[in-house]
């Protein structure tokens, strides 16, 4: 059965459900034989309370799921008796006044037509539930696409983001200038810069990684961009072996500290310093303040990675001051 087809069952099975409510209500108040346009005279006077009563029981059972979502055997019993009780409740103070003012002298049968009644809405009333529940199942489906076709869209831009050609220059002028100087390094910064890119291309497609294959990519991150920048840049990093076994979105340590590189000036006399310590189930990398007075803030590479975690149930926290900038990431355990 493909999708067009599930989505065609709720609408199919509540037509079906008025015709059904429509047809025994019309038939239990038939007593003289099957005449044709008597039954169309009735069917189109019940067609009015069908729709009445059926929006009133969407509208209850609704409200009840959402108030009892977390207790779906009590949200169920509650649609039935909620919804009979209006039903009662219509028939005595409207359905029978109104049908003796339609037909005066008419008796009416209030047992049958109290009972024939409750079966069609108990009927009702499960078809509804039938409707409900594979309209939420489409829509839970429809997240679930909408989230992986999200998580598939960040971990393309983050893969780009790493590949861009500004790294890449930098990289290769700085490789260029140690072949000439010092070919042992050259050749470490080799081994540095492909391990990065192996490393973005194992896990474009991966939505977790463990905190150690993470912490060895922004270690040789971090190698490139002190080749480049020398003691400039200053990076520190606590109690790395806790946590190893957990897990963090991949490239989420290395963003925030190209972040705190590219946001802000290192000199050799006020450098910039990183510090990504773990404690307490988390992930902080934080910096000293010294932002480069034309840098335009674009939020993009906090917002993919806030959205990232979002994805996981998890919550990233941004802390900022005078002096000092802060992010922490939860890990996260399988």
């Amino acid at each position: 059965m493909d999708k067009k087809q599930i989505k065609a069952i709720p609408w199919i099975l509540l037509v079906l459900t008025i015709l059904l409510f429509v047809c025994i209500s019309t038939f239990s108040i038939l007593k003289s034989g099957f005449v044709l346009s008597k039954v169309i005279l009735i069917l189109a006077i019940n067609i009015i309370p069908t729709i009445i009563i059926a929006g009133i029981d969407y509208g209850i059972i609704i409200h009840l799921k959402a108030a009892l979502k977390n207790h779906p055997v009590l949200g169920l019993t509650a649609d039935f008796i909620f919804t009979n009780t209006a039903l009662l409740f219509l028939i005595y103070t409207i359905g029978f006044p109104l049908f003796s003012y339609i037909y005066p002298g008419r008796e009416i049968n209030f047992p049958i037509m109290t009972t024939t009644s409750l079966l069609s809405n108990i009927l009702f009333v499960m078809l509804i539930e039938i409707y409900v529940y594979y309209n939420n199942k489409m829509e839970a489906e429809r997240r679930a696409a909408e989230a992986e076709k999200e998580n598939i869209s960040y971990q393309f831009a983050a893969l780009k983001k790493q590949l861009n050609p500004h790294f890449l220059f930098n990289s290769l002028n700085v490789l260029s200038s140690l072949i000439y100087h010092d070919a042992n390094k050259a050749n470490i910064f080799t081994k540095k810069l492909s391990a990065i890119y192996r490393y973005l291309l194992n896990t474009d497609k991966r939505s977790l990684v463990r905190l150690d294959e993470e912490l060895e990519f922004v270690k040789d991150y971090i190698f490139l961009q002190k080749i480049r920048f020398g003691e400039n840049i200053q990076v520190e990093i606590k109690n790395e072996t806790q946590e190893l076994q957990s897990y963090v979105v991949p490239a989420s340590i290395q963003i925030l500290v190209e972040n705190a590189i590219k946001h802000n000036q290192a000199t050799k006399d006020c450098p910039l310093k990183i510090n990504i310590e773990i404690k307490n189930n988390c992930i902080v990398v934080s910096n000293n303040l010294q932002l480069l007075p034309d840098m335009k803030k674009n939020g993009i590479g906090l917002t993919n990675l806030s959205k990232q975690y979002e994805l996981q149930n998890k919550t990233i926290m941004i802390e900022k001051d005078e002096h000092n900038f802060r992010v922490t990431i939860p890990v996260i355990r399988k």
